[in-house]
């Protein structure tokens, strides 16, 4: 009986570990966000990727039949919104190289690159902007990921 009861727990042991280890995802990629405000009548969102030693995430602009590139997603706000988002969000100049899978230039980026998105806001009114981050993190392997932020910009004060 004492045989069992210890097999038993070992089993119940080795389960959960084996179910903690599964729910701890790999994040290669730490994303921060901030924004600046200089002017009363617009602002910048900033997004940071701190991205670990070997791995990259594929640029924005990556060409059709590549990798999956990084997408910023802002949904349109359900009622009159009080900002704009003006141009395409910015991204560093990305490396570039033929990649022999894919059969076309690919667009990498590494170390920690600041996306940029510039919005045209009311000065007199706090401002909040979902965002939502896709993106595939390589190194030997790929990882499909994403990010969300709520972007929280208060009223222009001088």
């Amino acid at each position: 009986m004492n045989k069992i009861i210890k097999l038993t727990l070992a089993i119940i042991i080795i389960l959960g570990a084996t179910k903690s280890f599964a729910q701890q995802q790999e994040r290669p990629v730490i994303w921060t966000a901030s924004v600046e405000r200089t002017k009363p009548d617009s602002a910048t969102l900033v997004f940071t990727a701190a991205i670990d030693k070997e791995w990259h995430i594929y640029s924005q602009f990556t060409p059709d039949g590549g990798p999956i590139p990084t997408a910023f997603t802002y949904p349109k706000p359900t009622t009159p919104s009080n900002y704009l988002l003006v141009g395409k969000t910015t991204e560093p100049k990305a490396d570039e190289a033929y990649d022999k899978d894919f059969g076309l230039k690919i667009m990498t980026l590494q170390g920690t690159p600041i996306f940029r998105q510039q919005v045209a806001v009311r000065a007199n009114q706090k401002v909040v902007i979902p965002v939502k981050i896709d993106y595939e993190a390589c190194k030997n392997k790929c990882l499909f990921l994403d990010t969300s932020f709520v972007m929280t910009i208060p009223p222009f004060t001088k």
